[in-house]
């Protein structure tokens, strides 16, 4: 009785095991993707097809060998009718088949391209919005040295935030800029009287000579003291 029990037991454990993994292997499989099922049907047209062509032959083959006024002649005929028109409808099934085969993959290789566009623009965003500098209430995100060429000069271009409850004046923000060579060319710099509170100024600072490649953050100034914030950034 001990040894039924035991193997009753042993037998519910295995049960339940395979159960699991079976279902652990159910939910691990992927869905097919739209190109896969295309081409799976385009696979499977061209194959039926191609049997019943085998098959159209061998009918045909059959005919040409019986002798004339064979009894097995009109069977055949009508057998080789039949797979003749299968074959044909296939045919058309297949090439419907590859065009939306095709389409599929159009459609697969534009949701890449979106997909990588997003991503792309999801870095550009994640960058403007990483903070360089912090002074009080005042943030200045990421820059960079933009080129005009409608009238061939450079500034530094990019954003300082007031994240204060107050108004910030007489705000300077100050770059050093550097050639190809990294050898020091001059600064740039750009003014505003008046930040309002949680608003943002996008500064152009006009490069005062020509060949800046680089530019790098000098200072960020307002008249008087600055407003703190109550947890302020540090820069990233």
């Amino acid at each position: 009785m001990k040894y039924g029990c035991f193997a009753l037991a042993l037998a519910l454990v295995f049960w339940l095991g395979c159960r699991t993994s079976s279902g652990s292997l159910v939910k691990n499989v992927k869905p097919e993707t739209g190109v896969q099922k295309a081409f799976k049907r385009y696979q499977d047209l061209n194959a039926t097809r191609a049997n019943l062509t085998g098959e159209l032959t061998e009918v045909r083959d059959q005919l040409f060998a019986l002798p004339k006024g064979a009894p097995l002649t009109m069977e055949l005929t009508r057998r080789y009718a039949t797979l003749n028109s299968r074959v044909s409808e296939l045919a058309g099934e297949a090439t419907g088949a590859k065009f939306e085969w095709q389409a599929e993959l159009k459609k697969a290789e534009a949701a890449k391209i979106q997909e990588k566009e997003q991503e792309k623009n999801a870095k550009e965003v994640s960058k403007a919005n990483k903070v360089v500098a912090a002074q009080g209430a005042l943030k200045l995100y990421t820059f960079s040295i933009k080129s005009d060429p409608n009238t061939g000069t450079s500034s530094v271009k990019g954003r300082v935030e007031n994240s204060g409850s107050v108004s910030v004046t007489d705000v300077t923000v100050m770059f050093e800029l550097f050639d190809a060579n990294n050898k020091t060319v001059g600064t740039a710099s750009d003014f505003i009287a008046n930040i309002a509170p949680n608003s943002d100024w996008d500064f152009n600072a006009l490069s005062p000579v020509d060949g800046a490649a680089r530019a790098e953050f000098k200072s960020l100034k307002a008249s008087g003291d600055l407003p703190p914030l109550p947890n302020p950034v540090k820069p990233e």
